[in-house]
């Protein structure tokens, strides 16, 4: 069983708890994540030892590239003055839903949208849970594949008439 507190969570496990501070990686899902890792990992303790300090050091400074990073450090000067940017690589539904509770969270800016996607992936599936959040939708190809999904097969997986900007 998992129990958010002000400190962070609690993993309940058969007759043991492990108090974990609150994950380092944003999102409300992430919690969920770092509590079924720690579970596995207190199942799991006589093969892969690690002390609840050592666990809650790793949840404390997990960092995952492009899993809602913050960019904003990264852009120059005050090019985006106000601004925030962030990269996520989600690819499903799942994750689409995932990151649609995180922008819950975010409702002080207008949120804009930039989205490429692999021709295998579901994109109306991706993007129907982000729709209701956003201001504009920006439509990017994602260059030097062939297995990239159209511009013209994102749309398609829009709403009728869903205004959609595009990025050459």
């Amino acid at each position: 069983t998992l129990t958010p507190h002000d400190e962070g969570f609690s993993v309940h496990l058969s007759q043991a708890r492990l108090d974990l501070p609150p994950p380092a990686l944003p999102g409300p899902h992430q919690m969920v994540n770092a509590g079924a890792a720690a579970a596995a990992l207190m199942l799991l303790q006589g093969q892969f030892p690690l002390s609840p300090a050592h666990m809650a050091q790793g949840i404390r400074s997990a960092h995952w590239p492009a899993r809602l990073q913050n960019m904003t450090m990264h852009w120059p000067g005050d090019l985006l003055q106000g601004w925030e940017i962030w990269l996520d690589g989600a690819h499903n539904a799942h994750a689409a839903q995932a990151i649609a509770a995180q922008i819950k969270q975010w409702n002080d800016k207008p949120l804009h949208l930039f989205v490429g996607m692999m021709g295998h992936k579901d994109a109306r599936a991706f993007l129907t849970p982000l729709l209701v959040h956003i201001q504009s939708l920006n439509l990017c190809p994602i260059p030097g594949t062939e297995q990239a999904m159209s511009i013209t097969s994102l749309k398609a997986a829009l709403p009728d008439d869903y205004p959609v900007q595009e990025t050459p």
